[in-house]
């Protein structure tokens, strides 16, 4: 066996011929970042990529060494893509984000006096153009048709965990996260004029609110009934006018739909704090919170690659989740906090869709 000193002595020579190599390399990498601006192409070309790990692959005597090879030139050519888009874009050259039109059309799933109308109000104003859908894909058609300009969508619940469903439209539809809204979720039990405890019989609510406040609700002789919605069951509480029948909702559907608060908060004590996550996705890229998914990556660390690519530009990781579809592939979805104000940084989060 060799000493470790000669093995290591192999290594250094060898790594001196990569690091010149590389040095060529990133030359060349610099004359094709000044072909690209002055044609206006893409930074990234998947076509090539592919065809530069497959040549490399190619020229090895030991094929046993293929996998670590692809894994090389994706890094290498990572690094000449991070180059190419400093190159291209003048750092100087700041790049401002269209404000948020208030006037603008929003929508929402639900109806009116639900969180999501609140986290619309709360967001762009009491005065804003809202306009409710009655689902998540509804709201998201309505982005894409043009009759609305943005939409609002629950992401997270502070009790419940994610939004699974918002997440997978996010992924599949051509719209982009523009702004974030947290909203206090505050359960009473609204009822109509006479109602009190001692006459109800039936509860209505979303299955998610009946759960958040199982404590309250649970040591009663009352129906428990799920419910589209919150906001939707205390209108239809409204409409029966019916002293046994009241609904887990919140106070501003209660005063909205001319309803008594009962009780209020009803949330069992540990979920009197919950907060809801809202947000608004537009169709343009015009993002101070990035989100990206990414599908069928091998690997915790595939995932990972293109969001560290792009350090440099002062987006950083804020939350990843994963879902399991199958046994073989997943669903991964990752959350960026984006710091950036200059064009340079609109740059990396261009190429960070790629």
């Amino acid at each position: 066996m060799r000493d470790l000193d000669d093995i290591r002595k192999d290594i250094n020579a060898a790594d001196a011929g990569i690091v010149s190599l590389f040095e060529k390399r990133m030359r060349a990498a610099g004359e094709v970042a000044d072909f690209k601006k002055a044609r206006g192409m893409e930074i990234f070309q998947a076509a090539r990529e592919d065809e530069v790990k497959k040549r490399a692959v190619g020229m090895l005597e030991d094929k046993s060494f293929a996998s670590e090879t692809e894994d090389l030139m994706t890094a290498v050519m990572d690094i000449s893509k991070l180059y190419q888009l400093r190159r291209t874009v003048d750092p100087s050259d700041p790049y401002e984000r269209e404000p948020f039109d208030a006037a603008a059309p929003v929508a929402y799933q639900g109806v009116a006096g639900s969180f999501s109308s609140q986290a619309v109000a709360e967001f762009f104003g009491e005065g804003a153009k809202a306009s409710a859908y009655p689902t998540f894909a509804s709201v998201c058609d309505a982005i894409e048709s043009g009759e609305a300009k943005y939409g609002v969508l629950p992401l997270e619940n502070s009790t419940i965990g994610s939004v699974v469903e918002a997440y997978d439209l996010l992924g599949a539809r051509s719209m982009y996260i523009v702004g974030e809204q947290w909203v206090q979720v505050k359960h009473a039990l609204v009822g109509c004029a006479g109602a009190d405890e001692s006459t109800v019989r039936k509860v209505y609510s979303k299955a998610e609110a009946l759960a958040q406040c199982s404590e309250y609700l649970g040591g009663r002789d009352w129906e428990l009934i799920p419910y589209a919605n919150t906001a939707a069951a205390a209108k239809m509480v409204a409409e029966k006018r019916d002293v046994s029948v009241a609904a887990v909702a919140s106070e501003s559907a209660a005063k909205l739909y001319g309803l008594d608060v009962i009780a209020c908060p009803v949330n069992t004590e540990k979920d009197k704090c919950g907060m809801r996550r809202f947000r608004r996705p537009a169709q343009f890229f015009e993002v101070f919170v990035a989100r990206i998914c990414r599908k069928r990556q091998r690997g915790f660390h595939a995932f990972f690659r293109p969001v560290g690519g792009y350090r440099d530009g002062r987006i950083f990781l804020a939350r990843y989740k994963q879902e399991y579809e199958h046994y073989y592939q997943r669903q991964r979805y990752c959350d960026c906090n984006d710091h950036s104000k200059r064009k340079r940084e609109f740059a990396f989060r261009r190429g960070l869709r790629k």
